[in-house]
């Protein structure tokens, strides 16, 4: 399309300053639409400008296509761009001040410095008040939102090559991320990219609580790898779980360590190619039922303790190690649980006080799970309704565990 430029507005000339002003200016270029003020002049190393702009992009693949870059395909809610900037530059570089930008509903301010002498290279303090991934993510909300969860629909594939063709270094703050209903606070990030490979490492972060520690890559093509690790130490699970909603409320001092991965090439494409490990632990908890209008019933059942770990390849966690302990009661197992079509298969062996052990089988629906008890007719007698505490008790922390970071 090449490079056009239309500009208009009041201009003044300043021959013994050489230098150029205008005002009321309206510009179109790089397909972006543009007012304000500037002022262009001559300094000792050459030509340099500055002023104060609002400008409009209502398509950022346009944009980036203009500027050179290789067949772009930015995600639809990404491509309209509204900003206000002061900025300064000359030949080789440009530096932007106050800078506020709205993309998609989420606002960005901070400051931008760029640089092309050799390549684009960017460098940024950029801070957002918040930002909502579950607009992107189609995340299904909390448990019973829906009897029968629908797979993912995959969209187009992306091309995001044109990540390739600038380096960036900065600092980025998000006041509150929301992912999958649940919130970090405060969250700090300090972010470089370099030939299309994204390095991230928080700087800070509170997630319920506790400080959050994350760091991983990302390696932009036409789609995206990318390998995270995620460390939380001692948070408050009722606060996450009453943000993530669903038909029982999980409570206690929680932990979770985990190391993921994927390779994305277009939207709907999680949980089905992830892959990793995973650590989680239950101090002093409890279960609760709720609501479908969020409002707790009945009275909370306790335990002292819960955990388990195991891996995710293609979508579906496995363990073997799950335990669940409390007062006269243990529970230990493990089984899988299918990410993808929020489903699970998992085997337990419960010890009761004074009872001999049993297997119990829970299986089906992650969102109205059954339950199958191995055991002889006189023992199903003697254990009656003992077994339906144990039974809540359990898939509340198998099922309300997942649901929570699902």
């Amino acid at each position: 399309e090449g490079l056009q430029a239309q500009v208009s507005g009041k201009f003044s000339c300043q021959a013994a300053r050489n230098q150029i002003s205008v005002s009321e200016a309206h510009a179109n270029l790089l397909g972006a639409d543009i007012a304000g003020t500037m002022q262009l002049g001559m300094g000792k190393d050459g030509l340099a400008w500055q002023g104060k702009i609002s400008a409009f992009i209502p398509d950022s693949t346009k944009t980036l296509r203009l500027l050179g870059a290789a067949s772009p395909n930015v995600p639809q809610p990404l491509r309209r761009v509204e900003l206000d900037t002061a900025f300064k530059g000359d030949t080789t570089s440009l530096s932007l001040s106050e800078f506020n930008a709205k993309v998609d509903q989420q606002t960005v301010a901070g400051s931008i410095g760029l640089d092309w002498r050799k390549e684009l290279a960017l460098r940024f303090k950029l801070s957002m008040p918040q930002l909502d991934l579950d607009r992107y993510m189609g995340d299904k909300g909390g448990a019973g939102d829906s009897p029968k969860p629908k797979k993912p629909v995959e969209g187009k594939p992306w091309d995001l090559r044109f990540m390739k063709a600038f380096s960036a270094e900065g600092e980025a703050q998000v006041g509150q991320l929301t992912v999958w209903k649940v919130h970090t606070q405060d969250l700090r990030l300090k972010v470089k990219l370099d030939s299309g490979n994204l390095r991230f490492e928080s700087l800070g972060g509170k997630f319920y609580g506790s400080p959050l520690a994350t760091h991983g890559e990302l390696h932009f093509n036409k789609g995206v790898s990318f390998a995270s690790s995620l460390s939380i130490e001692n948070f408050d699970l009722a606060a996450a779980s009453r943000d993530r909603g669903g038909s029982s409320a999980l409570g206690g001092q929680a932990t979770i360590h985990s190391e993921m991965d994927a390779d994305v090439t277009a939207s709907g494409q999680i949980p089905a190619r992830l892959n990793g490990k995973w650590r989680f632990s239950v101090h002093n908890g409890f279960y609760q039922s709720r609501e479908k209008d969020g409002q707790l019933k009945g009275k909370p059942t306790r335990f002292d303790a819960a955990g388990s770990s195991g891996t995710v390849t293609h979508g579906v966690a496995k363990s073997g190690d799950f335990y669940l302990k409390g007062q006269d009661l243990t529970v230990t197992g493990g089984g899988w649980v299918d990410l993808n079509n929020d489903t699970l298969d998992c085997n337990f062996t419960v010890n009761m006080k004074n009872l001999p052990e049993f297997p119990l089988r829970m299986y089906g629906s992650l969102d109205n799970s059954k339950t199958s008890i191995g055991a002889g007719k006189l023992l199903l007698n003697t254990i009656g309704g003992l077994t339906m505490g144990v039974v809540d008790v359990l898939g509340s922390v198998v099922e309300g565990t997942w649901k929570l970071f699902r």
